[in-house]
């Protein structure tokens, strides 16, 4: 997959999780995200921060995994 097919399968699950539960910061981050005619998001910065995140996996690996604590 590349970065941009990355890009647009979060912004296809964003979409989804909008219309579960109408939640007005997806909406916001969806509009920000939202690619115009020329391919690029309607906020350049969601393109540059979405470069950085795969920096920082490709650097650090993973985010943490959230452990339960199944001891009671």
């Amino acid at each position: 997959m590349t970065n941009e097919e990355g890009y647009q399968a979060v912004f296809y699950f964003l979409r989804e999780w909008y219309k579960i539960t109408k939640s007005d910061d997806v909406g916001e981050i969806l509009s920000l995200m939202e690619c115009l005619e020329d391919g690029k998001p309607a906020d350049p910065a969601m393109w540059d921060m979405w470069k950085e995140s795969i920096e920082k996996v490709k650097k650090n690996g993973a985010p943490p995994v959230k452990t339960i604590d199944s001891s009671g």
